[in-house]
C-alpha cells in the first residue's frame, strides 16, 4: 500500500467516525476533509475549489440563498 493510498483511507475513515458520530457538523466535517486533501497534497491545491465554479454550484447556492433570505 502506498503512502497516498494510506493517507485517503485514513481520512475516509475518520470522516465516515465523525459523520456516524455527529461529534462535528457534517459541513464543518466536509470541509475539513476538503482541507485535509489539499494540504496532503493528495488533491492540488487549484483542483480542491474548482468545483466552487461549477455554474450548477453556483444557481444551487443562489437559490439557497435567497430561500432562507424569505422564510428568515
Amino acid at each position: 500500500m502506498t503512502l497516498d493510498i494510506g493517507l485517503t483511507l485514513g481520512i475516509i475513515l475518520i470522516a465516515m467516525i465523525l459523520f456516524a458520530t455527529e461529534k462535528l457538523r457534517v459541513d464543518l466535517v466536509a470541509l475539513l476533509v476538503l482541507l485535509a486533501v489539499a494540504v496532503t497534497g493528495l488533491v492540488s491545491k487549484e483542483e480542491v475549489f474548482s468545483g466552487f465554479a461549477n455554474p450548477c454550484i453556483k444557481r444551487s447556492m443562489s437559490h439557497t440563498l435567497n430561500g432562507s433570505s424569505r422564510t428568515g
